[in-house]
């Protein structure tokens, strides 16, 4: 099952590709002065700069009032921050998303749900204005099967709905895929090619065959050679390509080409502490602890100085993240000093506070001081019940917590 619930999350993944401006616009749309203010809006989103972005969506939609990329891309801006408000953006969420096929536990505040489905009529309608027209305009094609990747990324990550999210992932590749047999040079239409490649090639074996059948025959070669592809020839999907390397080559345990496009990303968007922690985690991954130490440290460090965005994130999440960071490297007494510092911390949520509480019992049980853990374990019992902390606290004191091997 973990393999289709991966596959099925990767359709979402479809609308990364779709929502950015593509470098083939109409022609109304070709000015230096568009391309300059959509990729600044696609900057702030990156940067975490939500309102800044949706600013500038809200100013390219004013200017060009018919053309269907503007309302995509602030449906976009609003389906990211949803996930951030969610701190459903880390690294691991994506690499093996089973999460995302859980019941939602929060919902999204009605206006801007709303706003979001707005957003893409608005910009459905303008395409098929469009190819009543001129039935065989790409750009149009394009922008259609954007919005059908933007709702296969809100049915799953929003609404937890497998089967919408692969229905509307398959829609968006069906289009792309059009476009890119008739002109072979659109580069952008590579990064959905490329992913649904992945898709197929893994599926489990019991859907293999049903998908070969109906012509679908995936290759994990082909898929990363189109990612590549459009993170070096295309010039405004680049990003998205390789946010999507990232994802797939950590997967695969391809750690260095992992690493180099997730330095690149940061290294862009300095402002964006997700990928300053996607770093670290590779560096972990990598088995290369010390830089991942090394990361961490200024990762809180510029939390507590309350750097630019790094206020977005309250500390107790920094400090509960990070401490089990160093705690899966065995750096235990960083780990312990951080998950203290969580609770400590009057500003820190119920939720981070309960959880590290409970880490902090499994970091003195390790180093060897049952009776405090002992007290840990039961205050986790005293207050409210998070991510099944109440049953894991009540094995734990019956039996000191060990590391699995």
């Amino acid at each position: 099952m973990t393999a289709f619930r991966f596959v099925i999350y990767l359709t979402a993944l479809l609308q990364v590709s779709s929502c950015l401006p593509n470098s083939l616009l109409a022609q109304s749309l070709r000015t230096p002065e568009f391309q300059e203010r959509a990729i600044k809006g696609f900057d702030h989103v990156y940067s975490l700069d939500y309102e800044d972005a949706r600013s500038a969506f809200e100013n390219l939609r004013q200017q060009y009032p018919q053309h269907p990329g503007p309302p995509l891309y602030l449906a976009l801006t609003l389906w990211q921050r949803e996930l951030f408000r969610r701190q459903d953006l880390a690294l691991d969420r994506f690499v093996a998303p089973e999460s995302f096929m859980q019941a939602p536990e929060q919902q999204m505040p009605a206006e801007d749900r709303n706003a979001f489905f707005r957003y893409i009529g608005e910009s459905q309608a303008f395409c098929r204005a469009i190819l009543k027209d001129k039935p065989s305009d790409r750009d149009a094609r394009y922008f259609l099967g954007a919005a059908h990747g933007a709702l296969a990324a809100f049915a799953l990550t929003i609404d937890h709905d497998k089967l919408e999210a692969f229905r509307q992932g398959k829609q968006a590749y069906q289009y792309h895929l059009g476009i890119a047999v008739e002109q072979p040079d659109y580069y952008d239409a590579y990064v959905t090619l490329g992913l649904y490649e992945y898709i197929v090639a893994n599926l489990p074996w019991y859907m293999k065959w049903i998908a070969q059948i109906a012509g679908y025959k995936g290759s994990e070669e082909r898929s990363f050679k189109y990612l590549r592809m459009a993170a070096t020839k295309s010039q405004f999907v680049s990003v998205n390509a390789r946010s999507i390397l990232v994802v797939l080559c950590l997967r695969e345990q391809m750690y260095e080409e992992a690493l180099e496009n997730a330095q690149f990303l940061q290294r862009r968007y300095p402002r964006n502490f997700l990928l300053q922690l996607n770093v670290a985690q590779i560096f972990t991954e990598m088995n290369r602890p010390d830089q991942a130490a090394d990361v961490y440290t200024k990762i809180i460090e510029q939390a507590e100085a309350r750097t630019p965005n790094y206020q977005k994130m309250p500390p107790g999440v920094f400090r509960y993240r990070i401490g089990k960071a160093f705690m899966s490297m065995d750096r235990l007494e960083r780990a312990q000093r951080l998950f203290t510092a969580a609770i400590q911390d009057p500003t820190t949520a119920e939720r981070e506070r309960t959880l590290s509480l409970l880490c902090l019992a499994e970091v003195l049980d390790l180093r060897g001081n049952r009776q405090q853990a002992i007290a840990n374990y039961q205050q986790v019992l005293s207050g409210a019940n998070f991510e099944d902390s109440h049953s894991t606290a009540r094995g734990y004191l019956k039996k000191p917590y060990r590391r699995a091997r």
